[in-house]
């Protein structure tokens, strides 16, 4: 969480995916809790953003761009959870 990076593992524990603060913008901040969604997005969590015009929960692409940012001036984001999308149960899968 203190090094501002979000990584996803492969099963063999090589890094499958990595996101750090130089790829978006420095929106991370103790990032806590991330959820990769069924369409490849991954939802971030910034637990410790205290910067008003950066966000504290984000979705990025595979490809690091991001999606739609969440702010709020007191909210504190430490792990979010989809439940669902369109109706849909989403199951996590990234850890």
């Amino acid at each position: 969480t203190h090094g501002n990076r979000v990584a996803e593992f492969a099963p063999d524990n090589s890094v499958a995916w990595s996101l750090d603060n130089s790829e978006v913008g420095g929106r991370l901040s103790d990032p806590c809790g991330a959820q990769r969604l069924p369409g490849g997005n991954a939802v971030i969590c910034s637990y410790a953003q205290q910067d008003p015009q950066k966000p504290r929960i984000f979705e990025v692409t595979r490809a690091k761009k991001v999606v739609w940012e969440f702010f709020h001036p007191t909210a504190r984001a430490h792990e979010v959870h989809i439940v669902t999308t369109n109706g849909e149960r989403v199951t996590p899968v990234m850890r």
